[in-house]
């Protein structure tokens, strides 16, 4: 399965893989570490491995599973020189892009901030100095009020996205028939200028 781009992405991506197989030891790691990050890359629920296993293996995808749930419930790798590779090969390519505007602070507070579920097996979240209980409440209800509206965003997107075309192409149809454009012109124009926009 090829993340493939006329930019070179697959390339990219290849040797992201490449670079943190080198540092997880065992080479039977590096397909599923590659499968892993694959799913992680694909349009599939990211909280499941399932769903990753029938993207990147659709004809074996039992088989793939259980693959993937024992690459991730057996990483035995060390998590700081996972850590350490993915900052040599990532942090350059922020620190070009401008995009290293975030605080060391912020970024343990959205660490702390993240749901247990979340978080890599047996690691838990550790609450940011100088920040009460209250504000760290504060912030989990609010960080789970943001993914549920976020949910909601996405699943009503299809069916909303449907209905605008929908009426667009009634527009359309509505503006294109003759009698109802002469009535529209003759006695609504600025009605009918905005039909027009919202059909094209």
């Amino acid at each position: 399965m090829g993340l493939q781009g006329s930019d070179g992405n697959d390339g990219r991506f290849s040797r992201y893989v490449e670079g943190l197989a080198s540092v997880i030891g065992h080479a039977d790691r590096v397909k599923p570490l590659r499968d892993y990050c694959t799913g992680l890359m694909m349009p599939c629920e990211r909280k499941s491995v399932e769903p990753m296993a029938a993207v990147t293996a659709p004809a074996r995808t039992a088989a793939q599973h259980q693959s993937l749930l024992h690459f991730v419930g057996q990483a035995s790798w060390s998590d700081e020189k996972v850590l350490a590779k993915v900052c040599e090969t990532v942090l350059p390519a922020i620190e070009r892009a401008g995009l290293n505007k975030f605080t060391i602070s912020y970024a343990k507070t959205l660490l702390a901030g993240t749901p247990d579920a979340q978080l890599a097996p047996g690691r838990k979240r550790v609450k940011p100095r100088g920040v009460t209980d209250e504000q760290f409440d504060l912030m989990q209800r609010e960080s789970a009020n943001l993914d549920r509206e976020f949910r909601l965003i996405e699943e009503s997107y299809g069916p909303d996205h449907l209905d605008l075309v929908l009426a667009k192409g009634y527009l359309g149809r509505l503006v294109g028939n003759e009698k109802v454009s002469l009535y529209l012109d003759r006695h609504h124009k600025d009605i009918l200028s905005e039909l027009i926009q919202i059909a094209e």
